[in-house]
């Protein structure tokens, strides 16, 4: 009986430490931030018909709100040459990571030519550069624009923008949940291990303690 009783208080005091162990205590990972890939727009409001750009490819929102199935959403900075905007993004057009990439949004300006309006046939029209900050691709009346800022102002000018750097997109990982799964049957399958070792050791002590004495051997 010992034996029986050292065996079973360690084997409970194991299964009480793994218990404790559990990954059932772990808190949920949170999602601050989203990165795009392709077709993931910046919304007016939760209508893809209010839609204002495409968001550049592996760059990033912050999720204000989770509304749905859409976010409310920050995109850029008030610092440079750029503004931050806020509006709305279809979840299904992003992918969710606690931590935004190395660069959390493009940073990327370049020159437009403005043209003023020819006067008559003796003035030839006059051009002004400027250097605006883009935000995205967008279409107006069907024609391919890019969403700027310069100044104070939004607006599209022409031409679409696709030659732009792009972050690196982090390796895929397990599902939260997957992981919590497979840590649980671990735990489940050592607590099952020590419970046979367990029981193994209390038979062999038993069994042991059981061993019939031989008789006495004889003079001769």
């Amino acid at each position: 009986m010992k034996y029986l009783k050292v065996t079973l208080i360690t084997a409970l005091a194991a299964l009480i430490c793994l218990s404790f162990a559990s990954p059932f205590t772990a808190k949920g990972e949170t999602f601050r931030y989203a990165y795009a890939l392709d077709g993931a727009y910046f919304c007016e409001e939760k209508d893809i018909s209010t839609a204002l750009f495409a968001i550049p490819n592996t760059y990033c929102v912050e999720i204000l709100q989770d509304d749905g199935e859409w976010y409310y959403c920050r995109y850029a900075k008030d610092e440079g040459a750029y503004k931050s905007v806020r509006g709305y993004c279809l979840k299904s057009a992003l992918t969710p990571i606690a931590e935004p990439l190395e660069h959390e949004y493009l940073n990327y300006t370049y020159a437009v030519d403005f043209y003023a309006k020819k006067g008559s046939s003796q003035i030839e029209p006059f051009k002004v550069t400027l250097t605006v900050a883009f935000y995205g691709n967008g279409s107006v009346n069907a024609s391919d624009m890019a969403y700027v800022y310069y100044d104070g102002n939004f607006g599209y000018v022409s031409n679409s923008v696709t030659d732009y750097p792009t972050n690196d997109i982090p390796q895929p990982t397990v599902s939260p949940d997957v992981t919590r799964q497979s840590s649980v049957n671990a735990t489940l399958i050592t607590a099952v291990v020590i419970t046979v070792i367990a029981a193994v050791a209390v038979a062999v002590l038993y069994f042991a303690g059981k061993r019939p004495k031989l008789p006495p051997k004889g003079d001769g």
